[in-house]
């Protein structure tokens, strides 16, 4: 039934042929969205506090780098986004260059994330190192080949604090 204005104009039968294909980009977009990585962060060898002219040794947990899909079946299709780690790249928080490395290996592997401090940490202000995980994403529909999406980032923080050890001689 149709009405205009509250007068009614008469009734007409909606079928299928009637609508055009559901637009997929609103389920894709939630999906995207939905891309989470629960617990990622930054671990570190020593635990949280390094000292100058040592390497300290770093790692991100709460993700193995396997790729990541979500479907959702909306009318009568399906839609399926797919998440892979395209790099990591970290940022040791001391105003050193950023480095593109894997996700480092957890102790008592010896990681191959490193780096080594120059300068201690002021008493409460910690350096803040960063893993940016770029992960490239693309979706199908209904199995079809997947179609190429924009990257996204997801962050893995850790709060460092450097200390020094000096050598005094004493005679």
């Amino acid at each position: 039934m149709v009405f205009c204005d509250g007068d009614y104009v008469g009734t007409y039968w909606l079928g299928p042929s009637d609508f055009g294909e559901p637009a997929v980009g609103p389920i894709v977009d939630r999906l995207v969205r939905q891309v989470l990585i629960d617990g990622i962060r930054v671990a570190s060898r020593p635990d949280g506090e390094g000292v100058t002219g040592i390497p300290s040794l770093f790692w991100v947990e709460g993700y193995d780098g396997q790729p990541i899909t979500a479907t959702e079946e909306a009318f009568g299709l399906s839609v399926t986004v797919t998440a892979r780690l395209q790099a990591v790249e970290w940022d040791f928080g001391d105003g050193s260059p950023k480095v593109r490395a894997g996700l480092g290996e957890a102790w008592p592997e010896h990681s191959s994330v490193r780096h080594n401090y120059s300068h201690r940490t002021q008493p409460g202000q910690p350096y803040v190192v960063t893993a940016s995980l770029v992960l490239d994403t693309s979706f199908s529909v209904d199995g079809q080949p997947a179609t190429s999406l924009p990257s996204i980032t997801r962050l893995g923080e850790l709060e460092f604090h450097v200390g020094e050890i000096q050598a005094v001689r004493n005679r």
